[in-house]
């Protein structure tokens, strides 16, 4: 298919004319972009994807992009009681998104960039905004998210992610019996 190409005479910007079956700047239809959302339903991979369609993984990647966005921007957080919140690594560890759940449905209600309390901020405004009554929320023992919450949801019961508290009492015990063991020592 030949496009016909325009040049702008003061900025030189180069566009070409639009074509209905396509979205804006994409260089697919639509149809395929239907079909590539099809088959990541499916339970694809992104990789498996690009491999099964001799595209780019980066081509795959942006539909896929490009469609959460559209439809799971703003999740309707009506109803939402009881959330979860948590930290992912992207990038094997480098970088790190914050995610929060419903807990009753499992809907992803927020992801934000980042694993600080203002990576929250956006999530508690819009909260507030709406007049959601959060009555309980889980968490690890991240001191990000345990001042975020003081911070934005002060009546809500806090529960932490039992892991952790594990953790925290074995270090303890551990901490003790080095100490006994110690004082043990030092008396015979």
């Amino acid at each position: 298919m030949t496009l016909q190409r325009y040049q702008c005479k003061k900025c030189h910007h180069i566009f070409q004319s639009r074509i209905p079956f396509t979205n804006g700047e994409a260089s697919h239809t639509k149809k395929f972009q239907a079909y590539i959302l099809d088959l990541l339903r499916l339970g694809l991979t992104i990789s498996a994807v690009a491999r099964h369609l001799r595209i780019n993984w980066h081509v795959v990647k942006d539909i896929h992009k490009a469609h959460l966005h559209k439809h799971y921007r703003n999740p309707n957080l009506k109803g939402l009681r009881y959330i979860g919140i948590d930290e992912f690594a992207v990038h094997k560890g480098q970088i790190y998104e914050t995610i929060v759940v419903d807990h009753e449905t499992g809907r992803i209600v927020y992801v934000g960039n980042g694993r600080s309390k203002e990576t929250l901020a956006k999530f508690w405004r819009r909260v507030k905004r709406l007049k959601v009554k959060i009555e309980v929320v889980s968490s690890d023992l991240s001191a990000a998210f345990i001042s975020s919450v003081g911070q934005n949801a002060p009546h809500t019961i806090h529960v932490y992610d039992k892991l952790h508290i594990v953790q925290l009492v074995a270090q303890a015990m551990d901490k003790t019996r080095r100490s006994v063991y110690k004082q043990t020592t030092d008396m015979e």
